[in-house]
């Protein structure tokens, strides 16, 4: 069985590899794109291509980084559409902008360490890094189903956002005053801090890079059914 060292340096090695992959804002490593490729028509505009697909100006230009001038754009040049979430879209990006990291789809991508030693495993959220203590926020209210360690998640934070879906917020540094089992909770109001505690006992922490791990799952099942996350997040950005 590998050493607490090797452990550690194998995990701090993946969390590097995924930090510098996080560089490419806005692709899909590991599941679902948040976006599709449009060919501009003759007389089109960005604000003409929004309101066709019900998609608001500030998501189009936030879409579309590469365009120096997004009042002009011309036929045939590909643009992309943002993909609006049937569900939540009226959520909140969990960081402030300008506080994170650009961030790529890390859903379903492989992770090795259990309790019990290494075995291949799905990642079931997305992770966003940012400095250690940045402010995190509830995505939607409700209300608090999960507190307290986790021997993956660390300090982690179970929200139950309606009769089916939780939001889960993981590798905590600590939680924000008021914050605690049962607790109601409203969109947009501080619940956390940013950290890298998790993958061992109580007070585990530095095995990895200080990130957000943000997870959707679906509680109307047993066991739950976990959801990528990655369309709304990179939703919710662009509307910041």
């Amino acid at each position: 069985m590998a050493s607490k060292t090797t452990r550690i340096l194998v995990s701090s090695l993946a969390s590097l590899l995924l930090f510098a992959g996080s560089a490419q804002a806005g692709s899909a490593a590991g599941g679902s794109q948040a976006s599709w490729t449009y060919t501009v028509q003759p007389q089109d505009t960005l604000w003409k291509i929004g309101q066709k697909y019900g998609i608001p100006l500030r998501a189009m230009i936030g879409a579309n980084p590469q365009l120096s001038n997004p009042d002009i754009v011309w036929a045939g040049l590909k643009i992309q559409v943002p993909i609006k979430p049937s569900t939540y879209a009226s959520g909140q990006f969990p960081l402030k902008k300008g506080t994170y990291q650009p961030f790529e789809n890390t859903y379903g991508e492989q992770r090795v360490w259990t309790p019990d030693g290494y075995t291949t495993r799905s990642h079931e959220g997305v992770d966003i890094f940012a400095k250690k203590g940045t402010p995190v926020y509830a995505a939607m209210g409700g209300t608090v189903i999960n507190y307290g360690w986790n021997q993956y998640g660390g300090w982690r934070l179970t929200v139950k956002v309606d009769d089916s879906t939780a939001f889960y917020y993981a590798h905590l540094s600590g939680y924000a005053a008021g914050i605690g089992m049962g607790s109601t909770i409203r969109k947009g109001q501080l619940i956390g801090y940013v950290g890298d505690t998790g993958y061992g006992p109580v007070g585990t922490s530095g095995n990895f890079l200080p990130h957000l791990h943000f997870g959707i799952y679906k509680t109307n099942v047993s066991p739950w059914k976990t959801v990528d996350p990655y369309v709304h997040l990179r939703w919710w950005a662009l509307q910041q």
